[in-house]
């Protein structure tokens, strides 16, 4: 069994959007060949195709798509004339593919480690944007402080700087935004074969123009369209740090992030809300001492932050509500373990995300003077896990 057989077992989303650069979509690049047995057949038009297993693809003949570098053919299109033609790369691919599923050696299978794993994204004309969806990352946790060192994905060539994350980010997702006179983008993989971890990733690529609807704005990092979805920091879950030789249990935030997630506002709605999932106790736990907090008080009112509290780790809604008061009322800042359902009417809708570079074992800044006492350690954070719902126009 091959790896693309392997990999359409994976069931992904898709954008829908064109599959091909447009300076390829000719007959030179994807024809298909008559040879002087009767007419020639008709050529296949390159175009957006969907596996019966929901993978991106192009498509295109069999024997050109048998000519692209990671290409896979992977079921029918064009009424049998043509191949959904699906392409995968791994360590030291290049690929200017609309869609490109950035795979571990041997996936799905795992990697033991060791080195670096880059693909290089060379952009197609029209677009300034990737799109790239963590359908599977999973790499060994932060250290106690949050700093990635042993295992990291980095992005380079952006417009911005893009945050080095680790750890579990399966259904994650970023946009790079990429500046004119850039052809290309570099996605890394650093691995330590000196740890023993079970790593796997698969990323897809998507290329996006900068007049289609999936086009994220500027300087959002996340960029979700739903009316209503939730939205999790990257390494959230609801275990601590799993990383070996953490005592006490180190945060599974990630140090040194700023960053934006953005919602696209929907026609007839003209505030959004953000909520704790009821089920989820760990779901807002960003600074302090999250695991010697009482099992009661976690993820209530009572361990909520906000304001001046929150210096370290924290999230920024702007103009929030909160208990339907004005927004003056309250910090547009929000932290500790415990989440007040807060919305704002402020568009685009969006969260910012702020860690510092301290956790376990903090260096103290100055305390602001309407603090009694410095902020204590931030030990077993998990991050957030905030739901989201945009509130329809009211009715006069």
């Amino acid at each position: 069994m091959n790896r693309l057989h392997l990999l359409v077992l994976l069931a992904v989303g898709a954008l829908g959007l064109v599959a091909l650069c447009s300076a390829d979509r000719t007959e030179r690049f994807f024809p298909l060949l008559g040879f002087g047995f009767g007419p020639p057949p008709r050529a296949v038009t390159p175009s957006a195709c969907v596996t019966q297993n929901n993978l991106n693809g192009t498509c295109s003949s069999r024997r050109n798509c048998a000519g692209v570098a990671g290409g896979v053919p992977a079921g029918d299109c064009a009424r049998g004339l043509g191949v959904c033609c699906v392409v995968v790369a791994t360590c030291g691919a290049t690929s200017s593919a609309n869609f490109t599923y950035f795979t571990n050696p041997g996936y799905p299978g795992t990697y033991p480690g060791g080195g670096r794993c880059t693909v290089s994204i060379t952009k197609c004309a029209g677009v300034d944007q990737l799109r790239l969806d963590f359908l599977d990352l999973t790499l060994a946790q932060p250290d106690a402080n949050g700093f990635c060192r042993n295992d990291f994905l980095t992005v380079s060539g952006g417009s911005f700087p893009l945050p080095r994350i680790c750890g579990a980010n399966i259904g994650q997702h970023m946009y790079v935004d990429i500046p004119a006179g850039t052809n290309s983008i570099v996605i890394s993989v650093d691995t330590d074969a000196a740890v023993r971890f079970a790593r796997t990733w698969n990323i897809r690529v998507t290329q996006i123009e900068a007049t289609n609807p999936s086009h994220a704005p500027a300087g959002c990092l996340q960029y979700y369209q739903d009316a209503a979805n939730t939205v999790s920091s990257f390494n959230y879950g609801m275990t601590a740090n799993t990383a070996v030789g953490q005592t006490p249990a180190g945060t599974r935030e990630m140090a040194n992030l700023d960053y934006n997630v953005c919602v696209r506002p929907a026609a007839g709605y003209c505030s959004i809300e953000w909520s704790q999932p009821t089920d989820d106790p760990y779901s807002f736990t960003v600074s302090s001492d999250t695991d010697g907090l009482d099992t009661t008080v976690l993820g209530t009112a009572n361990a909520a932050l906000t304001g001046i509290a929150c210096d370290g780790d924290y999230v920024v809604i702007p103009n929030p509500i909160q208990n339907q008061l004005l927004p003056t009322t309250y910090s547009d800042r929000f932290c500790g373990n415990g989440f007040v359902t807060t919305s704002s009417v402020t568009k685009p809708y969006w969260l910012a995300v702020h860690t510092n570079n301290t956790e376990i074992s903090p260096v103290t800044p100055p305390v602001a003077p309407a603090l009694p006492t410095a902020p204590p350690a931030d030990i077993g954070n998990r991050g957030f896990r905030l739901n989201y719902r945009q509130l329809p126009c009211p009715i006069f």
